[in-house]
């Protein structure tokens, strides 16, 4: 059985040209949670892995910087938020 993962994609691209490519590719795999991050949910590692292979393709590596984070399970779910103003309570 093939494990899965929730992932973090976070990028930061100097050349709007490549940035929007960069978008458009990971739009087509994860979804944008912010403007420059993207959670890619339930992704095998070769998933992930062909993603990015693609998008260091575009990206300068001196100029352009591209995260990834594993999101660990049982933490909190994808799709909840936590109250600021009492942070022990979730919100769903």
């Amino acid at each position: 059985m093939t494990k899965r993962a929730d992932y973090i994609i976070t990028y930061d691209i100097s050349n709007e040209k490549r940035l929007v490519k960069i978008a458009k590719m990971v739009e087509k795999q994860a979804f944008r949670v912010q403007r420059s991050v993207y959670v890619y949910p339930d992704a095998t590692t070769e998933e992930l892995s062909s993603l990015l292979q693609a998008v260091v393709s575009l990206i300068h590596k001196d100029r352009d910087d591209v995260r990834v984070y594993k999101l660990a399970k049982g933490n909190i779910p994808l799709g909840s938020a936590i109250d600021l103003d009492k942070p022990d309570i979730f919100l769903m």
